[in-house]
C-alpha cells in the first residue's frame, strides 16, 4: 500500500476514533446540546464529507463506480479546505 493511501487512511481512522471519544465524554458530562453550535456543525459536515471520501475510496466501490467517486471527491474538497 502506497504511503498516501495508508495516511489517509489512518486519518479516517483518527477522526472517527476522536468523533467517538468526544461523543461518549459529552454524553457522560450530558452537554450534547454543545454539538448544535456552528463550530461544531461545521466539525460534524467534515467529518462526513471525509468519511464519504473513505468509503468511495475502497478498492471494491472505486473499481464498480469510478465515475460516482470522482464526483464524490469533487464535491467534498470545499468541505475539507476551509
Amino acid at each position: 500500500m502506497p504511503l498516501h493511501k495508508a495516511a489517509g487512511y489512518t486519518c479516517i481512522v483518527a477522526s472517527l476514533v476522536h468523533a467517538i471519544v468526544y461523543l461518549n465524554a459529552w454524553a457522560k458530562a450530558d452537554t450534547l446540546h454543545g454539538m448544535l453550535e456552528p463550530t461544531q456543525v461545521a466539525g460534524i459536515m467534515g467529518g462526513i464529507a471525509l468519511l464519504l471520501i473513505g468509503v468511495s475510496t475502497v478498492p471494491y466501490i472505486r473499481r464498480q463506480r469510478y465515475e460516482c467517486m470522482l464526483r464524490h471527491l469533487t464535491s467534498a474538497w470545499p468541505c475539507l479546505t476551509n
